[in-house]
């Protein structure tokens, strides 16, 4: 099956921030990058609860570190989601890049995925494929943990776009399924 739709900079923006929202990579660097902060917070309130012979630097860490956390679960994925946004946009951006933007195929056979541009050709056996995620706006085929093929759904129609979805997952099981050769 063959399916034919153009890649914009807006595709490729939705699989960076898509990427940076659900990698397990990227959770655990916020995760430590947080307790990094509440840890050195905490330090610095205890030497200087210490040397002050007082609580209430650890009260201030006490609030800074609510604060912190209000901040880091409200507002800080708004702001994440803005600088992924900008860091695609310039690196995506940056030069003409037209193996990446412009009109493509992509063809799903037993064995593999084929993305075809003028100038591009890419082809992954299905046996390589890490997952296929669908999002609101489109469907990604990591052909490794931190690249895919970014499908946009609002390329084609409803029916269409179904019908490439589910081949192509189909395929994705049946290659799960095979022996490796």
């Amino acid at each position: 099956m063959k399916f034919v739709f153009d890649n914009t900079l807006q595709d490729l923006v939705a699989f960076a921030k898509h990427y940076y929202r659900s990698s397990h990579a990227m959770s655990r660097m916020r995760s430590k990058m947080f307790r990094f902060i509440v840890g050195i917070v905490v330090a610095g309130a205890l030497v200087a609860a210490f040397q002050e012979e007082s609580v209430r630097p650890l009260v201030f860490a006490g609030i800074f570190i609510a604060v912190y956390s209000v901040f880091h679960l409200l507002i800080s994925p708004r702001l994440e989601d803005s600088m992924v946004t900008a860091q695609a946009r310039g690196m995506f951006g940056d030069g003409e890049n037209k193996a990446l933007y412009g009109p493509r195929e992509i063809e799903i056979t037993d064995d593999a995925v084929t993305e075809r541009s003028k100038y591009h050709e890419h082809t992954t056996r299905w046996a390589a494929v890490e997952k296929i995620i669908e999002t609101p706006t489109h469907a990604f085929i990591y052909w490794c943990a931190a690249s895919a093929y970014a499908i946009p759904r609002a390329s084609v129609s409803d029916e269409t776009y179904r019908m490439f979805l589910n081949a192509a997952k189909s395929a994705w099981e049946a290659a799960k399924s095979r022996p490796e050769q």
